[in-house]
């Protein structure tokens, strides 16, 4: 039987005591086996336990993630390793393995928005194995007010929190991001009442993907209410169209990133329609390119829109695995 075109990938999986390294290849069409090398290197482990801020187990509602940094067996370093999903028992004990020997690994602790990061440890021949305890650090509450320029609070304005965790290089620090049901209330406040204090930083991105520009804030948590005036947007209308064909795409989302990288990105107001076409309200003063989602490669060089341009259009080309397809 013919094999068919494809690709295979190899992920951070292996047995206890062996990890298998990440590569991805390309299977070609052909009667007999084709045959790859996977480089396998020896791994350890880490075991500890998580607690409360009272020193009780913490299991219910929280997770474990591990980051850092290693050496493949090339000499390239790999950061930002994750350890995959790492359960916590009723006593709040974990058992994170396999992880690659000569790898330096620090541990998350997360419950809601509270966050704990351990010191990072050197898994090595000669100490394979780590012992940890995290103590989820004490909380506070942060709040504060979306406001329009000239002062009327904007409601169910979508937020997303961060958080970064303090230190200088990839072994000791860690991030994570929470946007599912932050929204400002009917009056435009918004109150976070579990982040964690002494461990990291706090930030919050204003959302609107309609007549505001979204705003980014970092977050004290000295107690004191905050203010965000929000700026009017410019407003764009555009065209995304397959390059194949010259034909629109429709239900596609658009993004508008900033070339410099600040600002925030920017989402449309909606999906593209039948005819390809799709609205921003929300630019800042700056320049954006965009991109589409859902397997849809920009053609090169990649449009960018300055402020004062008031349209644009889009060119992709749509990978043979997306769901999206030219309109007749």
């Amino acid at each position: 039987n013919a094999y068919a075109p494809g690709s295979l990938s190899y992920y951070p999986k292996g047995l206890i005591g062996y990890w298998f390294v990440t590569i991805s290849t390309r299977v070609e069409p052909g009667k007999g086996p084709q045959e790859i090398t996977v480089p396998v290197l020896p791994a350890g482990a880490i075991a500890g336990q998580v607690l409360d801020v009272d020193g009780r187990p913490v299991s219910e509602n929280s997770q474990l993630a591990i980051g850092g940094e290693l050496r493949l067996p090339q000499g390239t370093r790999c950061c930002g390793f994750a350890g995959g999903d790492i359960g916590l028992d009723a006593n709040g004990r974990f058992f994170a393995t396999p992880l690659p020997l000569d790898g330096k690994y620090s541990v998350r602790a997360q419950r809601g928005h509270t966050v704990q990061v351990a010191s990072p440890v050197l898994l090595d021949a000669a100490h394979p194995t780590k012992k940890l305890t995290l103590r989820l650090p004490p909380t506070t509450a942060a709040e504060g007010v979306v406001l329009a320029p000239e002062g009327q609070p904007l409601a169910r304005i979508p937020l997303e929190l961060e958080f970064v965790s303090d230190g200088d290089s990839p072994a000791n620090r860690q991030s994570c991001g929470w946007n599912e049901g932050l929204k400002t209330d009917r009056e435009g406040r918004f109150r976070i009442s579990d982040l964690g204090v002494g461990v990291g930083k706090y930030s919050l991105t204003i959302e609107p993907n309609r007549d505001f520009c979204p705003a980014h804030i970092e977050l004290s948590l000295d107690g004191k209410p905050v203010v965000v005036h929000l700026k009017r947007g410019h407003v764009l209308t555009g065209q995304l169209l397959d390059d194949a064909t010259g034909r629109p795409i429709a239900g596609a989302q658009v993004v508008a990133y900033p070339v410099d990288h600040l600002p925030p990105s920017c989402s449309p107001e909606g999906l593209t329609d039948q005819q390809g076409k799709f609205r921003f309200s929300n630019l800042d003063d700056c320049d954006y390119q965009f991109r589409g989602f859902d397997g849809l490669d920009p053609v090169q060089p990649i449009p960018t829109w300055s402020p004062g341009q008031k349209s644009i259009t889009v060119r992709v080309k749509i990978a043979k695995w997306s769901s999206l397809k030219p309109q007749p």
